[in-house]
This record gives structure tokens, sequence and C-alpha cells, in this order.
């Protein structure tokens, strides 16, 4: 029996610090072979995996770059050749930084199968990421959407009839201080409406929306969802939806027409954006009492950015988004060119050894985020009064979007956003006279934020941390997701419930018990003050989300100064 014991520091390649981002394994290993020489390198092998996990293959490669530069010399023994200055610096090419050095604690032979067994201690730099406290995060990658808008006046889901390069003009009728126009709903039912350049939606009486149903030209299929209104009264009420198949106004006629069903038979017939802003361009003629629809009645503008830029710009605006919310590990899809360069040096002899194992660290996907733009547009329009042209913007910004289990290619979840900024709305969001480019950064920046907003509610809802004494409340999100001012419900526990379809749990939310308005802002957590309910029924973890409307409403109402009774 051979027994060597010997103490052999070798130090494969040159001594380097330890650089930032990089720690060092030691392991004592044990390796096998038909001579000193192989055992060894299995030895060595069987370290390289156990600390960073290489496949079969490349245990193979490796096993056959360190045979072919480790060669026997007349009257040397195979583990002094190992430890001889020469082989270093090869040894230390063919493991690519794998191994930073190793002792022989022993090599025996082992008589009963023949073979030498090698026990080795090694040292294996090992590549410890930034913000190791991220690592159970799941990941997710924005992709860019795909551009289906036509950068046009009309939707890609609307058609309008008539040549809208020649003008048309459509009679208007005077009743009661307001201007009506004939329209046709459904190519059926011809009725007076008001036009409303502020309604977002058609708006219909309860009786219209049932002749139309009986007329079969209303169906089941064209229910949508009911959505939330505030009335000029200031009030909030909830209107049924349809989308009707046909609007024709004069010669012209638009397609899929969102139409909301007022509650009352009183209330008024009114001409709204979803028909308007398909129309194109118009204007009205105030003398001669006619809607002017045609290419000289005002000037549009189609979006300055291109399909690409468009598409670009929403991908980086949901990146920051999800980025600041620091629910996800987010991951680069765009600039992979300049990633590869990068990588191209760290796989060059000019760098540190221990460097390229930054190489291999890529991480992939646990959910995609795709979708297509299909609507968006920018408008001017000029307005005189008083002798005084205003130029003033409409928007509209319509897309799908998916968020794809990359595994399984399951879709978790999908949405549409769907929304039209009257010249009001966009006087919120940009300052006055604001060109084209600001208005488009401004709507899309808004997309962005209420769809990652809705993703994150969704899969990550606002929770409480904690409340001191002052009755301020301290919630786990802040950076771009939670802005000053805005108001937050806080809920009761809940309960937890399972889905009697899909027998998946799910959990409901509590009893609303408190309302706070958010008055400071940091990049981890929010502050708000405490506007009504209850301290001691907010409980740390308890869930907080975004005021429906209504509850804006009420808390607005409760604000106002109450006017005090006068005693004579």
């Amino acid at each position: 029996m051979i027994i060597l014991v010997t103490t052999i520091a070798l130090s494969l390649g040159l001594v380097t610090p330890v650089y930032a981002g990089t720690e060092i394994v030691t392991r004592e290993v044990s390796g096998y072979g038909e001579t000193e020489k192989l055992a060894v390198i299995d030895a060595l092998i069987e370290g390289i995996s156990q600390v960073l996990g290489i496949s079969m293959s490349a245990k193979d490669e490796l096993r056959s770059e360190f045979t072919e530069v480790i060669k026997e010399e007349g009257g040397q023994s195979e583990s002094s050749l190992l430890a001889t200055t020469e082989l270093k610096q090869e040894i230390s090419t063919q493991s690519k930084g794998y191994v930073k050095t190793y002792e022989i604690l022993s090599v025996v032979f082992l008589p009963d199968d023949g073979h030498f067994k090698a026990v080795l201690s090694v040292q294996i730099p090992k590549y410890v990421a930034a913000d190791q406290g991220r690592s159970k995060m799941r990941t997710i990658a924005v992709l860019p959407f795909r551009d289906l808008s036509t950068g046009q006046l009309s939707t890609s889901t609307a058609t309008t009839t008539g040549l809208e390069s020649d003008e048309s003009e459509i009679k208007l009728e005077k009743t009661g201080g307001v201007y009506e126009v004939p329209v046709e709903l459904n190519d059926v039912l011809k009725i007076q409406m008001i036009i409303d350049s502020g309604a977002s939606d058609v708006f219909i009486t309860p009786d219209i929306a049932l002749a139309l149903w009986r007329s079969g030209t209303l169906t089941e299929d064209d229910a949508l969802s009911g959505a939330y209104y505030q009335l000029a009264d200031g009030s909030v009420e909830e209107n049924a939806r349809f989308r009707l198949k046909s609007v024709t106004i004069g010669n012209r006629t638009v397609t899929n027409v969102i139409c909301s069903v007022s509650n009352s038979i009183q209330a008024p017939m009114l001409l709204g954006q979803s028909a308007l802003s398909k129309l194109g361009q118009y204007t009205f003629d105030h003398e001669r009492a006619v809607l002017v629809v045609g290419k000289s009645a005002s000037t549009s503008k189609q979006k300055e950015s291109s399909s690409l830029s468009l598409s670009r710009q929403l991908n980086q605006n949901l990146i920051s988004e999800l980025t600041q919310a620091r629910k996800f590990r987010v991951l680069d899809r765009e600039y992979l060119a300049e990633l590869t360069g990068e990588q191209n040096v760290l796989k060059s002899d000019e760098v540190a050894m221990e460097e390229t194992l930054r190489l291999g660290q890529n991480l992939g996907a646990d959910y995609l985020v795709v979708g297509a733009i299909t609507d968006y547009r920018i408008d001017q329009k000029s307005k005189e009064v008083l002798g005084l042209t205003t130029v003033q913007h409409e928007a509209a910004l319509v897309f799908d979007y998916r968020v794809i289990a990359l595994a399984t290619r399951e879709v978790m979840w999908s949405g549409t956003y769907n929304e039209f900024f009257n010249h009001r709305r966009l006087r919120k969001l940009v300052p006055k006279n604001s060109g084209d480019r600001q208005v488009s950064d401004a709507m899309i920046a808004h997309a962005a934020h209420g769809v990652a907003s809705e993703l994150l509610d969704v899969i990550f809802p606002i929770k409480v941390l904690s409340m001191n004494a002052d009755n301020e409340v301290y919630l786990n999100q802040g950076g771009i997701r939670v802005k000053e001012g805005e108001i937050f419900e806080i809920f009761s526990p809940g309960q937890k419930v399972v889905d009697p379809d899909t027998g998946l749990a799910m959990r409901l939310d509590g009893a609303r018990v408190a309302t706070i308005e958010i008055i400071s802002v940091r990049a981890k957590f929010s502050v708000g003050r405490l506007v009504d309910g209850d301290p001691d029924q907010i409980y740390q973890h308890a869930i907080s989300r975004r005021a429906a409307a209504a509850v804006l409403e009420a808390i607005k109402t409760d604000s106002k100064p109450k006017k005090k009774k006068v005693e004579w």
C-alpha cells in the first residue's frame, strides 16, 4: 500500500484579493481514480461540484482538460508533479477560476478495488449576488408591448363611413338652451341627443335601452361590466353598460360604442366621448347652428412617437413602477446587447479570474408581462373665446395586458386599460399650454401607474406595518406606488374560504374599520393620518386598499364647511 501524506498548499493562479461579491468556501472532499493524478482530479471536480453545482457535461469537460495538462515526467511522482510551479497557471486557466487553493491531505491505494483515493481540502470562490435578502422574491420581466394602433383618430375596433377628407354638416336643434343632434342607434332607433364632450360615454335612458332590447339589436352578448359615474351635481351612481353596434350622426357612422344606461327615465341623453372621439375632427358653427365634421374643422396630430418608441416608453414606465414597488426582482430584457458586451469582457484574459464567477448568474423569469396597444391618439382642437384662440388637447390610450407564468404558460392575470382624457382631465396631469410630447408622457405614466397598482393590489395588497400614538398609520408600500393625498381604506382581517368551482383557497376582505389620507411617502413605506374609524380596530398586517369613488365623495362632502344657523 502506498501512503502519501503531504500538506502541499497549491495556489491555482496568481494570488489576488477576494473581490466584492465573492466568498471562499472550504470543503474536504474525496476523489477516486486508477492513478494518483486521476484521483486528485476527481477530488478537485467534486469540490467544484459541491459548491457551484456544475452539470455532468461540465464535469467531463474539466476532467478532460485537467488530464490533458497534467503530464508525467520521468522519475517524478504524479502527486509531486501536481505541485510544480509550471503547472499552476495551466490548472488555473483550465479551472476558469473555480479553484483558489487546495491541500492534498492524503492519497492512498485501495487494493480491494485497485483504485487510488485522494482526500483534499479545497477552497472554491463562490459569487454572492448583491442584496441576498431578495433572493426568495419572485422574478418578473416586462416585454415590449405589441403596437397594433394606427396612431390616427379612430380606433382600430371602430369603422367610420363617409369621406373624412370632406366636410359634413349636421343641423343642430336648440332645446332648453342646449344643442341637440339627431342620432340613430343600431340602425333602428332615431333619437335626439345632447352633445357633451365632457361625458366619457354615450348615455341613454332605460326606456331607450328597452326599445333596443326589444328590437333584437341589444342582447346579453353586448353587456359590459357596470361603472361608477360622477354626475353634474357631484353625486356618484353606478350605471349598467352595453356596447352599441353602431351610432350614426348625419352621414357618419361609428361602431363598437360604449353606452351607459342612466338610472332615471328623466335623465338627459348625452352623446359623449365614446362616440365623439371616433367621429374624427369636429367643431361647432354656432352662427348657423350646425356641427361640422371634416378635415378643416380642427387640427389633429398623429402621435409624435413611432410604434417602437411608444411601446418602449410604456415598457420603461411599467419597469419603474414594478421596481420601486420592491415586491419582485425585475429582470432586464431590453439592453441585451450591452449586457452581452460586458460578459465578453469577463470572458477575456483582461480581468481577474475571480471576476469570471459573475458569468452564468442570469436569472430566469417566473412571470412575464406582455400586452398589445390597440389605440393611441392625441388631438388638438382650436377654441376661440373672446377673440382669443386657445389650443386644447384630447387623448386616448387603450391596451390589453397579461401576466403569464413562464413555466406553465398559464395566464395568471389579464386586463384592459381603456382611458379617454379630455382637456379638463389632462389639465390635472400636465401644465397649461403643454405640447403633445408632455401630454403623451403624462398619459403613459398614468397608465403604467394604474396597471402596476392593479397587478400589485391583486398579488401583493398594501398592508399596515404599524401605528403610532398620534394615529399615524405606516403602510408597507411607498415609492411611486403611493402618492401624497391619496385616500386608503383599512379592513379587518377577514376570512379564508374555498372557491366551490376551483377548490382554491381565497381570502375575503373583512369590514372597513378606518380611512386614512397619505401625508408622507418614502422609498419603502408611506404614512397616513387617520380620517375616520376606530384606531383600536387597526391591526398589524391589515389589508389597505385605495378608496372607491363613493367613499371619496363622502369624504369630500363631510369636509365641506357647515353653514351656521343664524339666530335672530
